[in-house]
């Protein structure tokens, strides 16, 4: 059983293949981005945010992560349901209840190494050395042209909308 039942939080174990869309996922992805996580555990860095720290259960699986191996899609899945289990989370019946969820995500969309009538947003690589650039200007300013001089389209995306996305989310384009 999940650890916060105390809180009064609903449990209710599920299987994998409840989850929609899990049987499809590329869990090859999921497993890399669980890995870079598994390194800040293993070396105990501290967290962004006030949190729990990591279970020895956890830091265990993390070691098994990151263990030096050529690992597949299928291989990848098989690790999920060998060391995790999923769960419903229900809130508490009480009307106030507190708590902090965090979901990451990295995105995955169509990118071009020159503009084009189909890519024409570029996103922009930082305008030289950042120590010597803060504060950095707002977004606003930045699609104004304030970095213009410095910065250099990496890729160029679809739209504003997806670049807007990249700000810090990890965006992975994939260039054609």
């Amino acid at each position: 059983m999940p650890t916060g039942a105390s809180l009064n939080y609903g449990f209710s174990p599920l299987a994998f293949a409840d989850l929609r869309g899990f049987a499809e996922d590329d869990h090859a992805d999921a497993f890399a981005v669980f890995q870079r996580s598994c390194v800040r555990v293993i070396e105990g860095r501290p967290s962004l945010r006030k949190a729990v720290a990591p279970s020895p259960a956890l830091i265990e699986i993390c070691r098994r992560a990151l263990a030096p191996r050529s690992i597949g899609r299928r291989e990848a899945r098989q690790f999920f349901e060998r060391h995790f289990r999923p769960f419903r989370v229900t809130p508490p019946h009480n009307p106030a209840p507190s708590g902090f969820f965090t979901g990451y995500y990295e995105p995955i969309v169509n990118g071009s190494l020159s503009p084009s009538a189909d890519f024409a947003a570029p996103l922009l690589s930082a305008p030289g050395p950042l120590s010597a650039r803060f504060p950095l200007p707002d977004r606003a300013a930045i699609e104004a042209g304030a970095i213009a001089d410095g910065a250099r389209p990496i890729v160029w995306l679809r739209d504003r909308v997806e670049v807007f996305f990249d700000s810090g989310a990890g965006l992975r384009p994939r260039a054609s």
